[in-house]
């Protein structure tokens, strides 16, 4: 790794270069922390005849297929 670096320092820390690096420790730091999440839980009231929705993230709201 340190000879690619040596004989490739111009491509490596070139604006290309850089945001290749830089795309990579995004991923790799995005899925670790995607493994470490913490589940929330979440409390609603709703008056009578009321719905509540609630989403951590995606919600699909009436698009459930029955049977």
């Amino acid at each position: 790794m340190i000879d690619f670096i040596r004989t490739n320092w111009a491509i490596v820390f070139s604006g290309v270069g850089t945001a290749v690096v830089a795309a990579v420790l995004a991923h790799l730091l995005r899925r670790r922390n995607e493994k470490n999440s913490i589940t929330l839980n979440q409390n609603a009231k709703a008056g009578q005849g009321s719905k509540i929705v609630q989403a951590g993230r995606d919600a699909n709201v009436g698009s459930h297929k029955q049977d």
